[in-house]
C-alpha cells in the first residue's frame, strides 16, 4: 500500500516545523466518506460513523433534524451499502489509516465526530490520528466528539469476545443486544449476508489493541449511553475522561445499546451542542 504526506494546511502547523510529516495511505480509490446533507460555507459539519454490521443509510433519518447550513457526512465501510460489491475489510489497522488519510485529503473536512458502538471507536481513532497528523500547537482539529454506545478504548480489552462463537450463540449475542433489523430478520438471504458482515466486523472490533503511550485529545468529548445497555458499563464509560484534556460529559437516555435510534435529535443536539436550532 502506497503512502502520502497526509495535508495539514487546514490545521494549525506543528509546534517543531523541522519534525517529520506524519504519513498514511493514499485514500481508497472507493471513497469511505460520503456527504449525506452538504453544509453551508461556514457551517457546522458532523461526520457519522455506524456501528457494527450497519451502513450510513441509518443516518438518513437524521436528516429531518438538522438545522439550515449545517452539513451530514457518514463513513461508508466496505461490504454494505453503496460499498456492498467491496468485500469487507479484514485489517483494522489499515481500515483505520485510510479513513484518516481520506479525511485529511477533504478541502473543508467534517469538524464534529460522531460514532456509535464500532462507529464510536472508528471515531475516537480517526481523531487521534488527524490530531496527530495536524500537531500539538494551537488547539484541536475538531470541535467535539460524541461518542455512543461504547466503553472507552483504554478498557474494552476487558469486554467479552462473540467473534468466535458459532452461528447460533453468535445470533443470540446479536438479540441479546436488539441489534437484529427486523426487516432483516423477516428475509433469510438478507439475514445471512448482514450476519456475515456483522461478524467480520466484531473480529475488526476485537482486534482492537489500545495504544496506551498516545497523548490524550484536546477536543471535548460526550459519552451517550442507554440506561439499560448491557454491553457497556460505568467504568467503562467513565474511562473515557482520561482519553481527552478537554471536557468530557456523560449523557444517558433511556433505552438499550440502540437508545439512539429513539433520539436522534439528541444525538445532534450534542454533537453541535446547541449552537444551532434543532428541527423536528
Amino acid at each position: 500500500m502506497t503512502s502520502i504526506p497526509v495535508r495539514l494546511d487546514q490545521f494549525p502547523p506543528a509546534a517543531d516545523p523541522a519534525a517529520p510529516a506524519a504519513a498514511f495511505p493514499a485514500p481508497a480509490a472507493k471513497a469511505a466518506i460520503r456527504t449525506l446533507v452538504a453544509p453551508s460555507p461556514g457551517g457546522a459539519h458532523v461526520l457519522c460513523i455506524p456501528w457494527a454490521g450497519a451502513s450510513i443509510e441509518r443516518f438518513f433519518a437524521w436528516k429531518r433534524h438538522l438545522p439550515a447550513g449545517v452539513g451530514l457526512s457518514g463513513v461508508q465501510l466496505p461490504g454494505r451499502g453503496a460499498r456492498a460489491h467491496e468485500p469487507s475489510p479484514t485489517d483494522l489497522v489499515a481500515l483505520l489509516d485510510e479513513i484518516a488519510a481520506e479525511y485529511l485529503a477533504l478541502p473543508d473536512p467534517p469538524r464534529i465526530l460522531f460514532g456509535h458502538s464500532f462507529g464510536a471507536l472508528i471515531a475516537f481513532e480517526i481523531a487521534t490520528r488527524v490530531s496527530r497528523a495536524a500537531g500539538q500547537a494551537g488547539g484541536d482539529p475538531f470541535v467535539r466528539l460524541v461518542v455512543s454506545g461504547l466503553s472507552a478504548p483504554s478498557v474494552i480489552a476487558e469486554e467479552k469476545r462473540i467473534a468466535h462463537l458459532d452461528d447460533d450463540a453468535f445470533s443470540a449475542e446479536v438479540h441479546a443486544l436488539n441489534g437484529m433489523p427486523p426487516e432483516i430478520a423477516r428475509s433469510p438471504e438478507s439475514l445471512r449476508y448482514f450476519m456475515a458482515v456483522l461478524r467480520c466486523d466484531f473480529r475488526l472490533y476485537e482486534s482492537y489493541s489500545f495504544d496506551a503511550d498516545r497523548p490524550p485529545l484536546r477536543c471535548p468529548i460526550a459519552v451517550c449511553s442507554g440506561r439499560d445497555d448491557p454491553s457497556v458499563s460505568e467504568h467503562g464509560l467513565n474511562a473515557w475522561a482520561a482519553l481527552t484534556t478537554g471536557e468530557c460529559r456523560r449523557h444517558d437516555f433511556d433505552g438499550d445499546h440502540f437508545f439512539i435510534a429513539d433520539h436522534a435529535a439528541a444525538m445532534l443536539g450534542l454533537a453541535l451542542d446547541a449552537e444551532s436550532t434543532l428541527v423536528g
